[in-house]
């Protein structure tokens, strides 16, 4: 008797468990929906995630990829176009306003948007983007070089030539990436990346025997050091006729970035 009793409580606990976990389940993956005025504390409250704007109030399929793909909060807002425009201006997006889109916001605040009628890939990628600093190939302004001699080239020109060392693994160089990338779309400049993990051994290797010092300016030890020797990484480089012209080690801000560059006639006017 004592024994059947056990069982149905056994049971009966299960049963309320998996109720329980389903209830979970669905709170999780219903979306929050959000008014415009209630946006900021709700933003705080869950701190960082997507805001889906519809546009005839209808869902996305790419909310779901998001929650699965990245454990995303999605909340809900039926914005309107002036609404959009308000937040955009507020928080000083290079974005377009449109419906149906999506903000996405990190610590509370707006830190960009996309079309939500792009694929999967398109969305995934401008995730990344602000997320992670993985800079779309449609959005990338920086160059590369295939080959030692098109850099050697370059450095022995008479041009000021602006070149950035580093790897995907270095967390400082993936923040420097967005602003250098910007700096070369905004002043139409020519800065060439090297992924020193990622380029040919051989070729890299040419690369290291140029005759550069990096003076200890540039460097966390105070000795001066050779692109062949270690050094820090980012490593920002400017090089004309086969000489460097100025160095900036590790990372710096858009306004240190352009402030270095005009001091050294890299880049000229106000803008």
């Amino acid at each position: 008797m004592k024994k059947n009793i056990f069982i149905s409580v056994f049971f009966i606990l299960i049963v309320i468990l998996l109720v329980i976990l389903v209830k979970v389940e669905k709170n999780n993956s219903r979306l929050i929906e959000v008014s415009y005025n209630d946006l900021s504390s709700k933003m705080e409250e869950y701190v960082e995630g997507l805001i889906y704007v519809p546009s005839n109030n209808e869902d996305n399929g790419l909310i779901d990829y998001f929650k699965s793909e990245y454990k995303a909060k999605v909340l809900k807002s039926d914005l309107s176009l002036n609404e959009i425009v308000e937040l955009i201006n507020n928080y000083n997006l290079d974005i377009d306003a449109k419906k149906p889109m999506f903000f996405i916001f990190d610590e509370g605040a707006i830190i960009g948007g996309f079309d939500a009628q792009l694929s999967e890939t398109e969305a995934n990628e401008m995730f990344r983007y602000y997320f992670f600093n993985e800079i779309p190939s449609s959005m990338t302004y920086y160059k590369t070089l295939s080959s030692a001699d098109e850099f050697i080239k370059k450095v022995n020109s008479k041009e000021l030539t602006v070149s950035v060392f580093g790897y995907d693994e270095c967390s400082y160089c993936n923040l420097y990436k967005p602003v250098f990338n910007k700096v070369a779309k905004d002043y139409n400049l020519n800065i060439y990346y090297f992924d020193t993990n990622k380029y040919d051994k051989d070729e890299y290797s040419k690369i290291t025997d140029i005759d550069i010092t990096i003076p200890s300016t540039c460097t966390t030890t105070g000795e001066s050091t050779t692109l062949k020797e270690s050094y820090p990484k980012p490593m920002t480089l400017v090089t004309k006729q086969g000489k460097l012209v100025v160095c900036i080690g590790g990372y710096v801000n858009e306004t240190t970035l352009i402030k270095k560059l005009k001091e050294f006639k890299v880049l000229e006017g106000d803008k």
